[in-house]
Formats: structure tokens, C-alpha cells, sequence
């Protein structure tokens, strides 16, 4: 259930990169201009409301010199640039269109937001294929608000960690499982043993 509405939750996790994983905070890039920001999310036929509150609070990372390791700033990977989001749509479509790139990882992994109107709109799905989860991508986050309460809350009790000598988000697996599976509920991810 939601405790405070998604701006707020947006400043909580700003403060949260900023204290736990300042170097990958400062790779997020401004938001885009309202006009451009618009422009992307029509391109895309993205009406969800929470993905013109996170763009409009950072445009994720740039990568046009390509997604390392050290990127991370959630459990499964970096949020990606609105640019590069429409760019590797229309070059990679989903065989679901529906399914939207958000964050994907150095392995091509990634989840992606259902933008298709019904019961799961919202809900974030893995799609990873060494999972073989590619052509039925398993839901993990029950909406881009839970995907922030639990990356926040497995940053706060160290599930996540960056360790500045390697340059690299660590995680601790089994503690992270236990809050994602927590904190979202109707997710089938965090359920398989």
C-alpha cells in the first residue's frame, strides 16, 4: 500500500543514490526539456504517470559509450536514457510492444514496463535470457513505486552496497529477495525457488 505519494518517494531516492551510491547518481543525466519529454513518451505510447515523473526527474545514464558493470544503480541494472529507450525500441522491438525497456544491465538484461491497459499495467517485468524469461519475461516489481521502495529499503539495510574499491554494486542476494518479495507482492519473480 502506498504511503506517500511518487514525488516524494522520487526525493527519498534521490537522497538514498546520493548517500549509498553517489558515484553512479552523478552519471544520471538532467531531465529533458517538458517538451522533449513529452515528444519521447508520445513516441512511445506511454501514458504511464510515474514514467513522466521519473524522466522528468533524471534522464537516466548516457551510454553512448556503451553500459559497464559499475553503472548499476538498482539490483538488475542502470535506469536507461529516454532517447536510448525509444532508439533500441524501434530497433529491437519486444515481441510484446507493450513491454517497454527501463533498466537493463552489461548482459542485455533488463526489465521493462507493461504499458498495456488491464490488470498488470505498470507492473515490471525481467526480461533476461539466460532465464530463457524472453518470450514470457516473469513480473519482479509490482509498479515503478515498488521498484523504488525496494531498491531504497535494500540500500538503507545494506542488501545493496557500493563498494568503491571495485567500482561496483554489491548486493546481497538472499537479504534483497526477502525485501523484493515483501514489498512486492504480486510479483512472480521473488516466489521462485
Amino acid at each position: 500500500m502506498k504511503t506517500e505519494n511518487f514525488e516524494s518517494l522520487l526525493i527519498k531516492f534521490e537522497e538514498t543514490l546520493k548517500r549509498y551510491n553517489p558515484r553512479n547518481y552523478e552519471k544520471l543525466q538532467p531531465p529533458l526539456p517538458e517538451q522533449q519529454l513529452n515528444y519521447h513518451l508520445d513516441k512511445l505510447h506511454l501514458n504511464y504517470p510515474e514514467m513522466k515523473l521519473l524522466f522528468g526527474w533524471r534522464n537516466g545514464v548516457n551510454l553512448s559509450k556503451g553500459i559497464f558493470s559499475s553503472d548499476k544503480i538498482f539490483y538488475m541494472g542502470t535506469m536507461l536514457s529516454l532517447e536510448h529507450i525509444v532508439s533500441s525500441s524501434e530497433k529491437y522491438p519486444h515481441e510484446n510492444p507493450h513491454l517497454i525497456p527501463l533498466v537493463r544491465d552489461i548482459a542485455g538484461d533488463g526489465l521493462l514496463i507493461n504499458n498495456e491497459a488491464g490488470n498488470d499495467y505498470g507492473r515490471i517485468y525481467l526480461y533476461s535470457v539466460a532465464l530463457l524469461s524472453i518470450d514470457d519475461p516473469y513480473s519482479c516489481y509490482d509498479s515503478i513505486y515498488s521498484l523504488l521502495k525496494t531498491t531504497i529499503k535494500a540500500y538503507e539495510t545494506q542488501a545493496l552496497k557500493y563498494d568503491y574499491e571495485e567500482d561496483y554494486l554489491d548486493s546481497d542476494t538472499s537479504k534483497f529477495w526477502e525485501i523484493a518479495k515483501e514489498l512486492n507482492p504480486q510479483s512472480s519473480y521473488w516466489k521462485l525457488e
